[in-house]
């Protein structure tokens, strides 16, 4: 048999109901989850939050649905995950297409230094916001001893690739098309409280996680922290990277051949 697929949960924004629902399910089935917050937002005395910042949140008209500082050592303690996901939630990407580098420094230094001045620790991950990159966003994490948080993700409850399909059935397709690891990504658990395509309640969520336990159990997945799935999916990429290379150097040596 292949060795099952490691998945991973991870959860975007800093959403108080990954404090008050998440966590609490979480512990209830034995999983840990990977937790991206925007820095800013954590502050007990933070501005409120813009237009702009509701909206990338989708958060309108519940702006007190954010963790803070309290809620972060807690989780922690109780085995999560946290990393960066810039200050404010801005586009990394946009602000390198209109040219403020300095900004866009700014949102991944600044951001890392309140880890290390909150937690006593500094973030080795860090989550672009939208999942966008690019060659100098990544060269920016690394001047900071960060590096990316692994792009190919799947959002849930629904996917734009996979609309509506059960996780349950993700899951198995994926490990038949030989996926070693996949991260499931989550924003909104409470559709009356906002977030990215929320979830309808906390009922949903939990039927979400009975469909990742129920693949555990089948044998086709365990679910690790993010930080050992994403040491997995480098292994894997730089091996693919390896082969890449030897196909190339195949490739040129028939071409002298035949000429």
């Amino acid at each position: 048999m292949i060795a099952p697929m490691r998945c991973c949960l991870t959860f975007d924004d800093g959403l108080k109901t990954h404090a008050t629902i998440v966590a609490p399910l979480l512990a209830r089935y034995g999983f840990s989850g990977a937790f991206n917050v925007v820095t800013d937002f954590l502050a007990p005395d933070h501005a409120p939050l813009s237009p702009r910042q509701l909206e990338s949140c989708r958060l309108v008209g519940n702006a007190d649905n954010l963790m803070d500082w309290a809620d972060v050592r807690r989780m922690l303690a109780a085995g999560h995950e946290f990393y960066p996901h810039t200050l404010d939630h801005a586009d990394l990407l946009a602000l390198e297409r209109a040219g403020e580098f300095a900004e866009l420094r700014r949102q991944v230094a600044d951001s890392r230094e309140e880890f290390r001045r909150r937690l006593g620790c500094t973030p080795k991950f860090f989550c672009t916001p939208h999942n966008r990159c690019t060659e100098r966003i990544r060269k920016v994490l690394r001047q900071h001893g960060m590096e990316l948080f692994n792009p190919v993700r799947r959002n849930f409850p629904r996917d734009p690739d996979d609309l509506d399909i059960p996780v349950y059935d993700f899951l198995e397709r994926e490990y038949r098309r030989g996926r070693t690891v996949v991260d499931l990504m989550v924003h909104g658990v409470d559709a009356s409280r906002g977030g990215w395509k929320p979830f309808a309640d906390a009922a949903e969520f939990e039927r979400f996680l009975q469909g990742v336990q129920a693949a555990v159990r089948a044998g086709f997945v365990r679910v690790v922290p993010y930080s050992a799935a994403h040491r997995r999916w480098g292994r894997w990429r730089r091996v693919a990277r390896l082969l890449r290379k030897g196909h190339e150097r195949v490739r040129r040596w028939l071409i002298k051949v035949i000429e």
